[in-house]
């Protein structure tokens, strides 16, 4: 990168590859020597041993970036504790670990607990972007990583989160990777369930009665006549279908005892006593008929309320012959809560804990700057060109994939200024499995969606299960209908914790969905970066102190118009999903039942924030490049074979520092003219012409 700098290759006795030692003309004052730790960029020292470059610094640059993510997630911490501890000092240690936050109306509770997801959901995006953060610096390749792989032949991914670099950088990196990674999945399983809202299951009786008993005065100790007579303010009337709809649920929560009433006379007016109720079947006195009972074998009243619901003028349950006219329900107050678990909120703070300590590990471990933006490659290829990818300046990731043989490579090749399309950014491997995984999710959404549907059908006319109906249930709601029965123990700590996985499972599948589609995301951005400097001369964007004319990198290689919104659509989704399925406790007075309930609205709404994300992905893949620079995407190979440069005219410390373009720079000795970056004039490659 120095005036007058010239090349003198070396053969190593100890080694058959070429080594590139650069010697300068014209600055006698300056030595230029490659970091034993691998640096991006040359170690340039004075004769008195002052470095031109500044020092590391935590202020700037990725360090500041991985510190900011452990302050972060200190933050986040410092807020979970201080709720922890403020719910113990107001509320106590609770029964079982649980303490009530709040008691009263159901639908307060279902507010309280949407508003205290939102914030769980939220403090839990900043966790997972500040580890994805982490894990993208720690398995982001070093100069020293890429050297060592390409003299294997192999090719490292510069500037996107990696799988392939895991097995080439240094064993503690990758460690620290899999720790921050594998910790986020027990985090998401339990951090929204932490939080959690229980429904008050009304026990009531059933009794009917003759028309005149509405004229009875005299009260007695018990049945009806009592209920009548002591309760007569918070008895409602309800006609037949208002009655059925009322009560034809597996949990009544704002009603107790109900009188049904006869059309006519068919005794004194005395009740005939109340109906037996069935644990395994609710409200069966709705559909019984001649004493049957569906706790006896007979079918599920669920199965066959539609068909009573069609003429309920003609309802007669029990043994009576005579219809039903209308029921007077008992109103009662409902007693829903909004509870916490001090159990799950401890391993919450464990984890978020162990990943703010990792996370500072990450900041301060680190001895090698690594290559966490194109910037950060060119600019170090540039500094210490790589030999094995001399004579290559228009070799592109997709000739690197296709083409194993070196000489094969380092042919001339003739330059197509064919228009790619953005598609070319990533890998076959990447598109499939993100938009597979994707397409799997959205299904099982939809399939999940489809037979909740359903079953409220079975509970109610299908005109109560149109859209409006669905939307009027709201997101996060806990109602009858919507309560999951399945085989899960429902009490102590088993049933709390095989609930709460059930209800969470989705959660780490969504962060693993995430990280694949913020890979493919930046997949694109990246090779939209490289391709820029084929059009305009600009600053290299890095992620350490910029010098020059260099730039501070977005976050990471991502813009902050791309990487904020996904963020947002982010925790949106989490949060959603939090709302699609949650952990539910039934309470009656003298049981205490865990299980879940779903939310048909917030899987749709899933499902539509998801088929959106890949409409999106493709549209971007769909665009074109507005030149026809090789695509080197992500792959270090491509990306070292296009900054070789053998003429320097100016009078600067290196390209490096400087705005560069790419185009052709140059010839070589045998006449072909080659491309690559410079902070020279530059002219752009013509179609059909060969270049080295």
């Amino acid at each position: 990168m120095l005036s007058g700098r010239q090349y003198t290759r070396v053969q190593d006795d100890s080694d058959d590859k070429d080594n590139i030692q650069l010697s300068t003309l014209q600055q006698p004052d300056v030595t230029t020597h490659l970091d034993h730790r691998g640096s991006y960029s040359s170690l340039l020292s004075h004769k008195d041993g002052r470095s031109i470059f500044p020092p590391v610094s935590y202020k700037r640059g990725w360090r500041f970036g991985v510190l900011a993510c452990a302050t972060g997630a200190c933050t986040v911490f410092i807020i979970n504790l201080v709720a922890t501890i403020w719910t113990l000092a107001a509320h106590g240690a609770g029964k079982g670990g649980r303490q009530v936050l709040y008691e009263g109306s159901c639908e307060e509770t279902r507010k309280l607990n949407l508003g205290i997801h939102l914030l769980i959901n939220i403090l839990s995006t900043i966790l997972l972007s500040s580890s994805n953060y982490c894990m993208q610096v720690l398995s982001a390749a070093t100069r020293q990583d890429v050297d060592k792989a390409h003299a294997k032949g192999v090719w490292l991914d510069i500037g996107v989160p990696s799988f392939r670099n895991l097995r080439r950088i240094h064993k503690r990196r990758a460690l620290l990777w899999w720790l921050l990674g594998l910790s986020s999945l027990p985090l998401h399983l339990f951090y929204n369930s932490a939080v959690f809202s229980s429904i008050m299951k009304q026990p009531y009786e059933v009794y009917d009665v003759d028309p005149n008993f509405e004229t009875i005065t005299k009260s007695k100790k018990n049945g009806p006549e009592m209920l009548w007579t002591s309760e007569r303010d918070s008895l409602e009337r309800l006609d037949p279908d208002q009655c059925i709809s009322a009560y034809a649920q597996d949990l009544v929560t704002s009603r107790s005892d109900v009188i049904l009433v006869r059309s006519k006379e068919v005794g004194s007016g005395k009740s005939s006593g109340y109906f037996e109720q069935c644990i395994t079947d609710p409200y069966q006195w709705i559909c019984a008929q001649d004493g049957e009972n569906s706790c006896n074998g007979a079918p599920r009243c669920q199965n066959r309320l539609a068909a009573i619901r069609r003429n309920t003028t003609g309802w007669f349950p029990g043994k009576s012959a005579v219809a039903i006219d209308h029921c007077w329900s008992l109103r009662v107050p409902e007693k829903c809560k909004v509870q916490f678990s001090l159990h799950l909120a401890v391993v919450v703070l464990i984890l978020n804990l162990a990943k703010a300590v990792l996370m500072c590990l990450t900041a301060v471990g680190a001895t090698a700057p690594p290559l966490l933006t194109v910037g950060d490659a060119i600019a170090s290829f540039l500094g210490n060109p790589e030999p094995r990818t001399e004579g290559m300046s228009l070799v592109s990731k997709q000739d690197v994939m296709k083409e194993k043989n070196l000489d094969t490579m380092r042919s001339p090749r003739v330059f197509q200024s064919t228009r790619e399309r953005w598609f070319r950014a990533a890998s076959k491997t990447r598109w499939i499995l993100c938009i597979l995984l994707y397409l799997l999710a959205l299904g099982l959404c939809a399939f999940f969606l489809a037979f909740g549907v359903s079953a409220i059908r079975q509970t109610v006319a299908s005109t109560d299960a149109s859209f409006n109906a669905l939307l009027k249930l709201g997101i996060g709601a806990i109602t009858p209908l919507t309560l999951i029965s399945w085989e899960l123990p429902s009490t102590g700590p088993r049933g709390l914790i095989l609930n709460v996985l059930a209800a969470n499972a989705a959660q780490p599948i969504l962060s693993f969905l995430y990280f694949s589609y913020n890979g493919l995301f930046t997949s694109l951005f990246v090779a939209y970066e490289w391709e820029s400097f084929s059009r305009k001369r600009k600053g290299l964007r890095v992620s350490a102190t910029p010098i020059g004319s260099q730039r501070s990198t977005y976050f990471l290689q991502l813009p902050y118009r791309a990487a904020l919104p996904l963020m947002v659509i982010s925790g949106g989704l989490h949060w959603l999903v939090s709302q699609s399925i949650f952990l539910v406790n039934i309470q009656t007075p003298r049981e205490d039942q865990l299980t879940c309930g779903y939310s048909p609205i917030a899987i749709f709404s899933v499902i539509m924030v998801g088929i959106v994300m890949i409409i999106l992905v493709l549209a971007l893949g769909m665009q074109r490049y507005k030149s026809g620079m090789p695509v080197a995407s992500s792959c270090s190979f491509a990306i070292a074979a296009a900054c070789h440069n053998y003429s320097y005219k100016t009078e600067s410390r290196g390209d490096a520092t400087q705005q560069v373009r790419w185009g052709v720079v140059g010839s070589k000795a045998d006449g072909l003219l080659y491309c690559g970056f410079s902070s020279d004039d530059v002219q752009t490659p013509v179609n059909g012409v060969m270049y080295a």
